[in-house]
């Protein structure tokens, strides 16, 4: 089973994040995260988000190093409420 992925530096176009962000609803084991340095703007890490709110399992999950904004930071807020 996959319980940590790690994702960094991989510059994902969103043809490939849209996927991740499917699973990411469905998967029940994965508990750790990284998208850390991939060039990820808020328009594209709102998919991430969207299905961080379908996902209950998932507690460690690093954004660092990407191109994100106070707002986003005001929609991940949102989704850890």
């Amino acid at each position: 089973m996959l319980t940590s992925l790690s994702l960094k530096f991989c510059f994902m176009p969103f043809e490939i994040l849209l996927p991740i962000t499917n699973a990411l609803r469905l998967t029940k084991n994965l508990v750790k995260l990284d998208l850390s340095n991939n060039g990820l703007k808020r328009g594209p890490a709102k998919f991430v988000l969207n299905a961080l709110e379908v996902n209950t399992s998932l507690v460690d999950i690093s954004f660092h190093g990407n191109f994100l904004d106070d707002g986003f930071a005001e929609d991940l807020s949102y989704v850890l409420q």
